[in-house]
């Protein structure tokens, strides 16, 4: 699974967007979780060339998985 391949910060970032849904606005996932703005576009970035995340629309972020983020609120590692 490539969830399983992800660094911890990604995995934090993915787990800020479950946190509001499959779906959340990247300020929700910035001021929401302590993420300061300079950090939390990068890791963006590299969840999107991983193919985990898309942008639908300018300022939000989705999974491109369908229920991931119920999947991911289901884990305690």
């Amino acid at each position: 699974m490539r969830y399983a391949k992800v660094p911890s910060r990604e995995r934090a970032v993915l787990r800020a967007i479950a946190a509001n849904g499959e779906r959340t606005r990247t300020r929700d996932v910035e001021h929401g979780n302590g993420f300061p703005t300079h950090a939390i576009q990068p890791l963006l970035a590299s969840l999107t060339r991983r193919g985990l995340i898309y942008h639908p629309e300018r300022g939000v972020v989705a999974f491109t998985t369908p229920l991931f983020g119920a999947f991911l609120r289901r884990q305690t590692d």
